[in-house]
């Protein structure tokens, strides 16, 4: 691989590690702040354990009957936390992307939901399946593989101490990077008509121009579709932020939208599609760590 390639490489890979830690790193210190708070204590909590919070009721049965709400919350946010501070440090990157993927799925097996037809309901509740009311974080767990693939980069504890010294599969890893971003773009363009379905604030035809875009065989395009989607993102941004709510409800609401920011700014640098060889890659050598 060539020194401009390595270099490509390598900056693609530490900023898709830094924006996956800060989306950690931020939830878990937000949640934190918030819990211990006395003025926003009650309210977070009210929050996250009601009809339109994130435990539903086996959850509630399996953790509650032996833990506080509060308590729990503590738990989680703590678990995020060190989840981000040790992808942004690029310590043990493999195995925290391994736990980041592990809450996640957490996530979205504890989201309640109610699906039964013809049922009268009482007070606000989600009512489509969470795999599309998640589709943003189901999107980042396609990163966080990708993010396993690729290794910690140069710039991380992982490569000065010598604990990661396994090669970087490169064509999985762009693979999975497209995968990540794809499924939000078509659940958007599909079911954004639902408020309960994340649809970046722009048209549904926008959002699956974008994700054909990707996948077309022209460079071009699929450079100009990261940097739609860059703008596309800041847009929604813009959107998310409320001044009323104060920075740390801000920080829980936009911090998923740096992740896909990034991911847009990425796409314009990797001009892989699935099965082809990324020009970031040297078809005569092997990729190794980096």
């Amino acid at each position: 691989m060539s020194v401009y390639r390595q270099i490509k490489l390598g900056l693609v890979t530490t900023t898709l590690r830094l924006c996956l830690g800060f989306y950690f790193f931020a939830g878990g210190i937000a949640s934190l702040y918030l819990a211990l708070n006395t003025s926003t204590q009650l309210n977070f909590i009210q929050s996250l354990i009601g009809s339109m919070g994130v435990i539903n009721r086996f959850i509630n049965q399996l953790f509650l009957n032996w833990l506080s709400p509060w308590a729990l919350i503590m738990i989680c946010a703590s678990a995020s936390t060190i989840i981000g501070l040790a992808l942004l440090t690029g310590i043990f990157t493999r195995l925290v992307c391994s736990a980041g993927i592990c809450a996640l799925m957490l996530q979205w097996f504890a989201l309640p939901v109610l699906t039964i037809p013809h049922t009268f309901i009482p007070s606000p509740c989600y009512t489509i399946p969470a795999s599309l009311i998640l589709s943003l974080q189901l999107g980042c767990i396609g990163f966080l593989i990708c993010q396993c693939r690729l290794g910690p980069g140069p710039i991380a504890l992982d490569r000065y101490l010598g604990f990661d010294k396994k090669p970087t599969n490169l064509t999985s890893a762009i693979l999975w990077l497209r995968l990540g971003i794809s499924y939000p773009l078509l659940v958007g363009a599909l079911f954004g008509w639902h408020l309960q379905v994340p649809n970046f604030d722009v048209s549904p035809w926008l959002l699956l121009t974008l994700f054909i875009t990707l996948y077309l065989p022209w460079q071009p395009f699929r450079r100009l579709a990261g940097g739609l989607l860059t703008l596309v993102v800041v847009w929604w941004m813009s959107h998310l932020v409320t001044p009323e709510l104060g920075f740390w409800h801000n920080l829980l609401s936009i911090k998923i939208t740096f992740v896909y920011f990034f991911i847009g700014l990425i796409l314009t640098h990797v001009t892989q599609t699935p099965g082809s060889i990324s020009s970031l890659q040297s078809n005569s050598l092997p990729t190794r760590v980096v």
